[in-house]
């Protein structure tokens, strides 16, 4: 199988999984970006409108709070097709065989290799732990 072939080059396993950080680097952004709208929508200082910012759950509590508290939500929230968009511009950028990147971004838009693979506790656990680092890294 032509798939075999390519991942067996010298370089397949590194480049695969380049791709795979590379897919759940930017799966990790799109969470940060979110957790804040998920916060605001369980933030009861939102909901009644409170002036003092101390009431707000949404400013108090820091990224990994957030984070901890509100990650299945957020992951549920993001629209996966959108971060296949970004995933494919960026594997298109990068020095490896276009054939290698095209079969490698199949897997990405197949929905239920996906749903799958986004759903399995292994890939949750390295989301969280990649979102986790990016939130201590700024």
């Amino acid at each position: 199988m032509i798939a075999d072939q390519i991942y067996n080059m010298e370089d397949g396993p590194c480049v695969s999984r380049l791709l795979d950080e590379t897919f759940l680097c930017l799966y990790a952004k799109a969470v940060l970006e979110n957790i804040d709208n998920v916060s605001k929508n369980h933030c009861y200082g939102c909901a009644v409108n409170h002036l003092s910012q101390s009431k707000h759950e949404c400013i108090m509590w820091k990224g990994e709070e957030k984070l901890s508290a509100y990650f299945s939500e957020v992951v549920d929230s993001i629209d996966d097709n959108v971060i296949v968009d970004k995933f494919c511009d960026e594997i298109a950028r990068l020095p490896i065989p276009k054939a290698f990147a095209d079969m490698y971004s199949m897997r990405y838009k197949c929905n239920d290799w996906r749903n799958i693979q986004i759903n399995s506790i292994q890939w949750q656990l390295e989301l969280y732990q990649h979102a986790t680092s990016m939130i201590k890294e700024k």
